[in-house]
């Protein structure tokens, strides 16, 4: 009778492969968390004795290929000035952590692994910029606008984020950070 989405990129896009079934209601449901009260931010800085001048860039979520995770952490190879910090678990994480110590990294990217969820709002308040660099691989990627875009900025971090049809509008229209082509 119904089919909930969470972006009008993907009302469109169904309703266009589906275009048999006109009786189906659509309805739109943003998928982003409710306001939560923040009592504790983590100092990451000094509990991983990270020096005070690096900025902390962070990127939470499952750790899979075309999410941005190997830009990361070239951007953190090349430069003096940032450090990260990625939170999660998922199937490229031993490939990641491979290339993170073949580069002799183990000091500016840190692996925190799964956190419950109202704990790694923490951990995220902790840092300084977000992460949401995804690749425009397949549909799914293209209309991407995952949580984390709105748990960084609830957190008050400026983003840095792929210039997708669903997250570059958000970030410009509210200024919370800078859209990238990938």
């Amino acid at each position: 009778d119904s089919i909930l989405v969470t972006a009008k990129t993907d009302l469109d896009f169904l309703k266009s492969k589906y275009v048999k079934h006109q009786h189906i209601k659509w309805y739109i449901i943003y998928n982003f968390p409710s306001s939560i009260k923040q009592n504790k931010i983590i100092n990451i800085k000094n509990k991983y004795d990270i020096p005070e001048n690096q900025k902390l860039i962070v990127y939470q979520g499952v750790i899979q290929y075309n999410r941005g995770i190997s830009m990361l952490i070239k951007l953190i190879n090349t430069s003096d000035s940032f450090s990260a910090i990625i939170i999660g678990d998922g199937p490229a994480l031993n490939q990641y952590k491979t290339i993170v110590s073949q580069k002799n990294l183990k000091n500016k990217v840190y692996f925190l692994g799964m956190i419950p969820y109202l704990n790694m709002l923490s951990y995220t308040a902790g840092c300084d910029i977000g992460w949401l660099m995804i690749k425009s691989t397949g549909i799914s990627n293209q209309f991407a606008l995952p949580n984390k875009l709105f748990e960084y900025t609830l957190m008050g971090l400026p983003v840095v984020a792929s210039n997708l049809p669903n997250i570059e509008p958000i970030i410009k229209k509210n200024d919370f950070g800078l859209c990238v082509n990938e």
